[in-house]
């Protein structure tokens, strides 16, 4: 006996799958998460600023930076950090941060521009270790391809760290694995969806 499929449930598969689609291409796909390693104690003399947490993010076009500082002898010890991306050995993308001893803070773009927002944020409060050390770091930027960060810090006594990740040929573009699936979705919706147009809505129970 033949079961005819109402209008609405033949519209049912492509909307599923425009649903999961823009679920799937939406997600922030995050690059890399370097985890730092917790220190006790403050004011530790030539002890240098390390740069921790760093997590890069590609959403909508434009990419998010966060990683923190961390400095034994506080954070309002941290001087200067330097954001650069690279490009076959080329500068591409250059953003120096400055704090100076009165803890006023700037943003400069030394190259590429496409800075879209910047946050750097520490605590007042001197309960923990992190709250007295940590420096954070959110820069927001448009689209660029790279395969190097290197990300510098300097405290005002001249102690400096450094932090290199190379992406080997890894750009700004999400992997294609990230579109592998909703591909093969639509593509299955589209089967579905001719046959049940050349069956006129109706399926055959046996």
């Amino acid at each position: 006996m033949p079961f005819k499929l109402n209008s609405s449930f033949k519209n049912l598969p492509i909307l599923i799958v425009i649903l999961i689609t823009f679920i799937l291409i939406s997600t922030p796909f995050s690059l890399i998460t370097v985890s730092a390693q917790e220190d006790v104690g403050v004011g530790v003399q030539a002890v240098r600023p390390r740069i921790t947490e760093i997590r890069l993010e590609h959403n909508f076009g434009t990419h998010h930076l966060y990683f923190d500082v961390f400095d034994l002898n506080s954070w309002r010890h941290v001087s200067e950090v330097s954001v650069e991306f690279y490009r076959s050995g080329e500068l591409v993308r250059h953003y120096v941060f400055n704090q100076n001893a009165d803890l006023q803070r700037s943003i400069e773009v030394r190259k590429g521009d496409g800075l879209v927002n910047f946050e750097s944020s520490s605590s007042d409060l001197r309960e923990t270790v992190d709250q007295r050390c940590t420096l954070s770091f959110h820069f927001q930027f448009n689209r660029i391809n790279y395969d190097r960060l290197t990300i510098r810090a300097q405290d005002h006594a001249g102690g400096t760290s450094e932090s290199t990740i190379n992406f080997h040929g890894i750009t700004s573009g999400r992997p294609i694995t990230q579109f592998i699936l909703p591909i093969i979705l639509m593509a299955t919706v589209a089967i579905i969806y001719k046959t049940i147009k050349e069956t006129g809505g109706e399926i055959d129970e046996r």
